[in-house]
Parts: structure tokens; C-alpha cells; sequence
């Protein structure tokens, strides 16, 4: 069910934009539901990008390139790390 959502995700992202912009805030701490990923879902999510042909770039690439209108890549991934919470330095950190 959950590669289910992810990829939903991913075709509807892909439907308004070309790159792919991933917003995260807790890993592995089931203490906050709403704003925490598992490990095992972050780590299925990785897989899935790096078995697809997904590319990680800086957000500021991304960024740049719709400044100067230069194309973006459908499979451009960024990843953003929100709030700083201590579960991704301690259970996230290693994964990324």
C-alpha cells in the first residue's frame, strides 16, 4: 500500500512539475504519525529511485534551472530535511 501511495505521488508530481521535491521531518519516530517516515518506507523509497534511474540533485539546481528556464529532468530528485529534529541525525542520517 505504501508503493502504492509513493508512486501515486510520484505520477501526480510529475503531472504539474518535472522534478521531484521530497520534504521530510521525522525518521523512524512512530511518537508523531503525521510527520514521521519509517525506516523501512524511506529505505523502499530510496530503492525504488535508484532501481527507476532517478537522479539526486541540489535543490538549487533545480531552482536555477526554472530561473534561466532550462529543462528539468523528469527524473531529478532533491531532498529536503525540515525542523532539524534529532530523529535524522540519529536514525536517518546513515540512510541518506
Amino acid at each position: 500500500m505504501i508503493r502504492i501511495l509513493f508512486l501515486l505521488g510520484l505520477w501526480c508530481l510529475s503531472a504539474i512539475a518535472d522534478a521531484h521535491i521530497f520534504i521530510y521531518h521525522r525518521f523512524g519516530d512512530d511518537r508523531y504519525p503525521s510527520t514521521n517516515i519509517s525506516i523501512q518506507t524511506l529505505k523502499a523509497q530510496f530503492d525504488y529511485l535508484n532501481e527507476n534511474g532517478y537522479e539526486v540533485v541540489p535543490l538549487s539546481t533545480i531552482v536555477d534551472s526554472i530561473h534561466s528556464k532550462k529543462p528539468i529532468s523528469k527524473k531529478w530528485v532533491a531532498f529536503t530535511i525540515d525542523d532539524s529534529y534529532k530523529s535524522f541525525y540519529d536514525n536517518g542520517f546513515g540512510i541518506f
